[in-house]
């Protein structure tokens, strides 16, 4: 009974202590983080957009009109502010910057600080890049400590606003931008007498600058401005200025995808289409090689001699498909060739109502004489080949190769007798199929191995390929030879 009445006595003592306590501090911890924004508009090169290579040493953050500067931490690759303390409520968040403080605390010399990263306001320009601009509205609950998290983006020229939150990791996006300019080289220029070429300042001329788009992708989702194209009189049609482009890269993402589709501008039978032709793909930083001016250029073609950073095949503007009358055999060559339609209508490098000198390419394969629906493709492009074809891009460069040095063999691709033609196609055989040759055909193979990355001058030869359209796995390969 004792010990029971002393516990009683203990209880009540304790309950009147509590009487004398002041309230309870209500105030609870806020915390903030930001996302990067692209300002990018009008930038020249990459290294225009690179992040400072400084540490945020606190934040500026305006919460309801008032200044905060909590210090910035990093922990686990993260960047953190110390808490800020906030009654409960609601409260509306109009800046977040971090800042360095160049060396001097803030409180004694603010005059050399600047700012690293900020968060942008709603209707910037650059708020697509985030989940979150500023102004936003934030709620502070009793004995609640919120983490929100909130991306930056790296600062340059323009003005950045962040927001105040409770604790928080920094998800940090770098706007980057890679430049592009391209050369078109084309062997009739008046072929492109009502397109866009026309509208440049330098006119129609052999060699002229690309009007291309590039379609910009981030592990496969387009990114905010993309496709970006110099197809306008605002860009000058190409002239004078490079397509730039800009893409959001999270530093705190590992393995993200970008891929760069290269679109040309071209004539399509009558008509003028972008088509594709080259992707770029790179990962996280990983930027196209670009080399010494920082801009990538290509050619489309074969005019130049200084070697781009991309160098493509000249195009051939061909149909899709054709109707063909072959007769063999038809010295010189190994087939005479008619071509009686091409598909889609239009005017095409492959000529039509025209007796052509065609040759055989799989010695293998058989195809009768008469009239044949043909798929025709480029022997400059492998892309558009169908699956499994036995002949590699490089076997037909060498071929390419020859047709274009036959006066290295005292011929001439226009006047060849019908001797001339069966050493030339023991040549192909021997190329492309590894059919023993002998003499002449052997000297040409052998020649012509040293060359399965050429790529025709304007006005040279390049092969147009015929296979069977009903025959997808014979692949009969029968080709003739134009004028890219």
């Amino acid at each position: 009974m004792k010990s029971l009445i002393l516990i009683l006595f203990l209880i009540v003592l304790a309950g009147c202590n509590d009487t004398g306590k002041e309230p309870m501090n209500l105030e609870q911890d806020l915390q903030f983080s930001v996302i990067q924004v692209n300002p990018g508009e009008g930038l020249k090169s990459s290294q225009d957009w690179e992040c400072k290579e400084l540490e945020p040493d606190y934040a500026h953050i305006v919460i309801d009109g008032q200044d905060y500067f909590p210090a910035v931490f990093r922990l686990d690759g993260n960047l953190y502010t110390q808490a800020i303390k906030l009654a409960p409520g609601s409260y509306s968040v109009s800046q977040f910057l971090l800042m360095d403080d160049g060396g001097t605390p803030r409180e004694d010399d603010a005059t050399d600080d600047q700012i690293l990263m900020g968060t942008p306001e709603t209707g910037s320009g650059y708020a697509v890049y985030i989940n979150k601009p500023v102004n936003f509205d934030i709620s502070v609950q009793d004995f609640t400590k919120a983490e929100i998290q909130i991306e930056v983006l790296c600062f340059q020229e323009a003005d950045y606003l962040s927001f105040g939150f409770d604790w928080f990791s920094i998800g940090e996006i770098v706007i980057r931008e890679m430049c592009f300019f391209g050369d078109f080289c084309v062997k009739h220029p008046a072929d492109y007498t009502g397109s866009y070429y026309e509208n440049q300042s330098t006119g129609l001329q052999i060699d002229m600058p690309a009007i291309f788009r590039l379609e910009v992708k981030k592990d496969g989702i387009p990114v905010p401005g993309s496709p970006f194209n110099n197809a306008s009189a605002a860009t000058n049609w190409g002239v004078g200025s490079p397509v730039c482009v800009q893409y959001p890269d999270n530093l705190n993402m590992n393995g993200e995808v970008f891929t760069f589709d290269l679109w040309i501008y071209v004539k399509q039978g009558n008509a003028f289409v972008f088509k594709k032709f080259h992707t770029w793909t790179t990962v996280d930083e990983v930027m196209i090689p670009a080399g010494a001016d920082g801009v990538v250029d290509f050619v489309l073609g074969n005019c130049n001699l200084t070697e781009p950073d991309l160098q493509l095949a000249p195009y051939q503007n061909l149909p899709l498909t054709a109707n063909v009358t072959i007769t063999n055999p038809a010295d010189p060559g190994y087939w005479k060739i008619y071509v009686n339609t091409a598909t889609p209508s239009g005017t095409y490098d492959l000529p039509v109502h025209v007796n052509l000198t065609g040759w055989c390419g799989d010695i293998n394969q058989t195809i009768t004489n008469g009239n044949h629906n043909m798929n025709v493709h480029s022997s400059l492009y492998s892309t558009t080949w169908p699956a499994g074809m036995p002949f590699s891009l490089g076997k037909i460069a060498r071929v390419n190769w020859l047709f274009n040095h036959l006066d290295y063999y005292s011929m001439n691709e226009n006047s060849l007798t019908d001797a001339q033609g069966d050493i030339i196609q023991g040549a192909i055989w021997n190329i492309l199929n590894g059919t023993p040759a002998a003499g002449m055909s052997l000297q040409m193979a052998s020649d012509a191995s040293a060359h399965e990355d050429f790529l025709p001058l304007p006005g040279g030869w390049a092969a147009v390929l015929f296979i069977k359209s009903n025959q997808p796995q014979k692949y009969q390969l029968i080709f003739t030879i134009v004028d890219p």
